[in-house]
């Protein structure tokens, strides 16, 4: 599995002095883990890269619904408790049906 490692080098960029530069949109905390890993060895901090990939990979926050769609899955529930859904003769001819 082949992983983009240059998020760490544009998280750490450095100025002129050498500083590591805070990028606006981070915590002073992923500042300071990134400070000291740029320090480490080449290898670790590839290892350190991939562990935030495979954060980033498998973010639940990837799979919130919108508004719309939590309105919209609110109204199909709402319709099912209504009754409003299709017979199990309605289902059979659909999934029986040639599709050619």
């Amino acid at each position: 599995m082949t992983f983009k490692l240059s998020f760490v080098r544009v998280l750490a960029r450095r100025s002129l002095t050498g500083a590591l530069v805070q990028c606006p949109h981070m915590t002073k905390l992923l500042t300071e883990v990134i400070r000291q890993i740029v320090e480490l060895p080449e290898d670790r901090q590839d290892d350190a890269a991939r562990v935030l990939m495979l954060m980033l990979e498998h973010d639940p926050e990837q799979y919130r619904l919108s508004d719309e769609q939590l309105r919209e899955v609110d109204d199909a529930i709402a319709d099912v408790d209504a009754g409003n859904s299709a017979s199990n003769q309605d289902v059979d001819r659909v999934l029986h049906r040639s599709w050619a």
